[in-house]
């Protein structure tokens, strides 16, 4: 019975039926996807000047696009639209984190100190127009858990929870370092 099917089998490979062409590398379908959004985003920018969200986007999708192989120009043009958006003086404590954000990936990504240093002052500046701005204070808390900082940590996930008492990260964040602080009783509550 399986014998009947190896003829079929051969007419449907790859190399006698064009159609049946595997899909191209996938670094070729992010370039194609990354170029169509890019020109999309410049049209949303140009249509929307003073809304800094499409800036955002833009930021992001300069970051994301070869993920680990991002080379150290990408960082610089993540930078630009960035400081675009704060230059419109709307949401300015999202424009700082979404710079310090930038220096932060540069930091996983290079390994450079000094980026993660200014990832910090950024989120601290953001913090300064806006103390409850929680994503800053996730990510600050985040930077003190890797330099062992677990008091400041602590500080910063302890306000995100007064605000917010089911924000995920935060609560996983705390448990944490209260594991790690062998403050045990605090990490199951």
């Amino acid at each position: 019975f399986w014998y009947l099917f190896f003829p079929l089998r051969l007419l449907t490979s790859f190399k006698l039926c064009p159609a049946l062409k595997p899909l191209p590398a996938p670094s070729r379908i992010i370039t194609f996807v990354f170029l169509s959004l890019s020109s999309f985003l410049n049209t949303l920018i140009k249509s929307s000047p003073e809304d800094p969200h499409y800036l955002w986007a833009k930021k992001l999708a300069v970051l994301h696009y070869e993920k680990d192989k991002l080379p150290k120009k990408s960082f610089k043009e993540a930078l630009k639209y960035c400081d675009q958006a704060l230059k419109l003086n709307k949401h300015t404590d999202q424009a700082l984190y979404e710079i310090g954000e930038v220096y932060e990936l540069e930091h996983r990504i290079h390994g450079t100190k000094v980026a993660l240093s200014k990832a910090e002052d950024y989120y601290q500046k953001a913090l300064e127009q806006n103390k409850y701005h929680l994503p800053s204070l996730v990510r600050l808390a985040s930077i003190f858990e890797e330099r062992f900082a677990y008091d400041e940590a602590l500080g910063c996930l302890k306000v995100v929870v007064s605000q917010d008492p089911f924000h995920a990260q935060a609560l996983w964040k705390l448990s944490n370092i209260y594991h790690f602080t062998r403050f045990l009783d605090q990490a199951i509550a």
